[in-house]
């Protein structure tokens, strides 16, 4: 049985987009990309070999909060109010979805 994830790391029905289990581009991009400061107040950073296509922010209710498509390596967040998000960048060499943290 394959199981795989949408967008946000949920599980969903039907998808074909990726396999669960391990794939060598997430992983690479994973120990690739770093986010910070995580907890952050104001602006996270993004620091990756890769050009950043897409960023979107989620909340825990998957609802989208942010998207930027090609954006600079700071990205401004105070507009967000505090709360735990999921984070997830998109590069010509895979995506990564990650736990970020606003106080």
């Amino acid at each position: 049985m394959v199981m795989h994830l949408d967008e946000y790391g949920c599980l969903e029905q039907g998808c074909e987009a990726n396999d669960v289990g391990v794939n060598e581009s997430i992983l690479e991009l994973n120990n690739a990309l770093s986010i910070y400061p995580n907890p952050f107040s104001t602006s996270l950073t993004l620091e990756t070999n890769s050009i950043i296509k897409e960023v979107n922010i989620s909340n825990l209710l998957g609802e989208k909060v942010f998207s930027q498509t090609y954006p600079e390596t700071t990205i401004s967040l105070e507009h967000l109010p505090n709360g735990i998000y999921m984070m997830k960048v998109e590069t010509g060499e895979g995506s990564s979805t990650q736990k970020i943290m606003k106080y």
